[in-house]
């Protein structure tokens, strides 16, 4: 079933060392797989990381069309292709 994000939604955060999600990746399960998104042509999204490495994706949304922020030896890294 698909997640509703409609709206503004807040989530918390926990040291990586403390969540255990089904259907998590990364050596110490700390990047969580949503199966659906669906989300308007506007959003925001805010993120508070402290990083381990230089070098690392925070967010990837897509594959044709897609969005992803990451590290990249210690430099934000933004890339968009909305088709």
């Amino acid at each position: 079933m698909a997640p509703n994000l409609s709206g503004s939604i807040l989530f918390g955060h926990l040291p990586g060392s403390e969540v255990n999600f089904e259907g998590c990746v990364g050596v110490t399960c700390n990047h969580r797989l949503l199966d659906f998104a669906d989300v308007e042509s506007s959003f925001t999204v805010e993120l508070g990381v402290r990083p381990r490495t230089k070098t690392g994706v925070l967010l990837s949304v897509g594959v044709l069309e897609f969005l992803t922020v990451q590290f990249l030896n210690g430099t934000i890294k933004f890339t968009v292709d909305s088709g």
